[in-house]
C-alpha cells in the first residue's frame, strides 16, 4: 500500500517550506506505476537471489564438513589398521631376536619403543593425519634398524632427502609399508642381499618420494590386482588425503627389483620458535 501511495502522489517540500502533492494522470501515472512496479520487483528478486546463494553456500558448507569429517574417520580406520600391521610384523621380529640373539634385544627394544611413540603419537593434533616427513624417516630409520639385525648384511639401506623436503607433510605410515614389502617379498623370502633405496625431494609444488629396491621383483599387473595389505592401505590413505592430487604409481619386473613412485602436494609444516609461527606454506594444486 505504501507503494501504490507514492505512485499516485509525490511529497515535496518547496523552497517556502510548505508540502505539495504532485499527482499524474494519464501517461504519466502509467509509467510511474510501471516503473515502481518493476523496481519493486527488481528489489525482491535481488533479496531472493541472494538468500538463494546464501542457502546454496551454507549447503556447500555442511557438505565440505560432511566430506572432511568422513575423509577423517576414514583415515583413522585405515591408521587403526597399520598400526597392528606393523606391529605384528615387529614383535615376530623381536620373538626370533630374543631366542637367537639375546645380546641385541636391549637395544631392538629401545628401537620398539620408539616405534610405539610415534605408532601411538595421536596425530588428531595435526592437520588431517598429517606428519612432517623427518618423523616419518626418523620412525622407518628405527623400522630398519630392527630388521638388519634380522637380516644383517644382506639389507643395504641408501637415503637421498633433500633438506628442503624433510620439512615437508605427508600422511603418518607412508614409507614404512613400503620398505616392509620390499623387505617381506623381495629379501627375506628368498635369503638373497639387496638394497633398499629410499629418495625424496620437492619439485616445483610437489613432494615426490621413491622407495624401491633391487630384489626379486615381480609381475606390475599381479601387484595392482592383489597387493599387499600395506601397499594397499598406503594406496588407499592417498586417495582419500589428496584425491587426484596425488600419485602412487609402481614399477616392477621379475629380477628387476621393485619401486614406488608417489607425488603429492607439497604441504609444509609450521616452523615455530617458541609460540610465534615463522612460516607456513600449503601451495596451491590444480587437479
Amino acid at each position: 500500500m505504501f507503494i501504490l501511495f507514492l505512485l499516485f502522489s509525490i511529497n515535496q517540500y518547496n523552497q517556502t517550506g510548505n508540502w505539495q502533492f504532485l499527482y499524474f494522470t494519464g501517461n504519466a501515472l502509467q509509467w510511474q506505476i510501471f516503473t515502481g512496479i518493476t523496481i519493486y520487483a527488481t528489489i525482491v528478486s535481488i533479496v531472493y537471489v541472494l538468500q538463494v546463494v546464501q542457502n546454496l553456500r551454507e549447503e556447500e558448507r555442511r557438505a565440505a564438513r560432511a566430506e572432511t569429517l568422513y575423509a577423517q574417520n576414514s583415515l583413522a580406520v585405515l591408521q587403526a589398521q597399520l598400526n597392528p600391521h606393523f606391529l605384528f610384523n615387529t614383535l615376530h621380529t623381536l620373538m626370533a631376536l630374543v631366542r637367537y640373539d639375546p645380546e641385541k634385544a636391549e637395544n631392538a627394544l629401545e628401537k620398539l619403543a620408539e616405534m610405539l611413540r610415534y605408532s601411538l603419537k595421536d596425530k588428531r593434533e595435526s592437520k588431517n593425519y598429517l606428519v612432517r616427513l623427518e618423523e616419518e624417516l626418523n620412525f622407518v630409520e628405527n623400522y630398519l634398524e630392527l630388521e638388519k639385525l634380522r637380516l644383517g648384511d644382506r639389507l643395504t639401506i641408501e637415503k637421498n632427502i633433500e633438506n628442503e623436503a624433510r620439512n615437508c607433510l605427508l600422511p603418518a605410515f607412508t614409507i614404512q609399508p613400503l620398505i616392509e614389502n620390499s623387505i617381506k617379498h623381495g629379501i627375506a623370502l628368498k635369503s638373497i642381499s639387496a638394497t633398499i633405496r629410499i629418495s625424496a625431494k620437492r619439485e616445483n609444488s610437489f613432494l615426490k618420494i621413491k622407495v624401491g629396491d633391487d630384489g626379486i621383483g615381480s609381475n606390475a599387473e599381479s601387484v595392482n590386482e592383489s597387493g599387499g595389505l600395506g601397499i594397499n592401505l598406503v594406496r588407499e590413505q592417498l586417495q582419500i588425503q589428496y584425491g587426484e592430487g596425488s600419485k602412487f604409481e609402481i614399477e616392477t619386473k621379475a629380477n628387476k627389483g621393485f619401486k614406488v613412485n608417489i607425488e603429492i602436494p607439497a604441504q609444509f609444516a609450521e616452523k615455530r620458535v617458541g609460540e610465534k609461527v615463522l612460516e607456513v606454506e600449503y601451495p596451491h594444486v590444480n587437479s
